[in-house]
């Protein structure tokens, strides 16, 4: 507990309001960042290392207009989640649990078709980046949600 005042009902709505809308604001910039990046990446090793070099580049200009549509509805779960734990917990979240919730939260909203049977291999790719780039995002969150935990 580390000597931690007990919050009252209002504190804890008003803490897991600022948990979410953090979430919320920097999640899905940093899933952004992430998937873009390990596109670019993915290029490097494969045949046409051009064409995924610019597919990340053309990602990170044209996905900030979009990076909170797609990245909403898995930065609210994440940020619920991280949110009611911290709640019952009364005390620091660890990282890796918003980092497990933001990666199965992303999977499940980013890509239910390509779960399950992705139709090519790039397509498998795909679903990895994503799950990777929610981990990322719910752990860097989970963190800098710390003060109102």
């Amino acid at each position: 507990m580390s000597g931690a005042v007990p919050k009252g009902g209002w504190q804890r709505l008003r803490s897991a309001l600022a948990i979410v809308g953090t979430f919320l604001a920097v999640g899905p910039l940093i899933g952004l960042i992430t998937f873009a990046a390990a596109i670019a990446g993915y290029g490097v090793f494969s045949a046409k290392p051009g064409d995924y070099a610019a597919a990340g580049a053309a990602m990170l200009i044209y996905g900030l207009f979009f990076a909170h549509f797609m990245g909403a509805v898995p930065a609210i779960v994440t940020g619920g989640a991280v949110a009611v734990f911290a709640a019952f917990r009364r005390a620091t979240v660890p990282f890796w649990f918003g980092a497990a919730v933001g990666g199965a939260a992303s999977a499940l909203a980013l890509s239910p078709d390509a779960i399950g049977r992705p139709s090519t291999e790039f397509a498998g790719v795909v679903v990895w980046l994503i799950v990777v780039a929610g981990m990322l995002a719910g752990a860097v969150c989970t963190r800098l949600t710390r003060r109102w935990q």
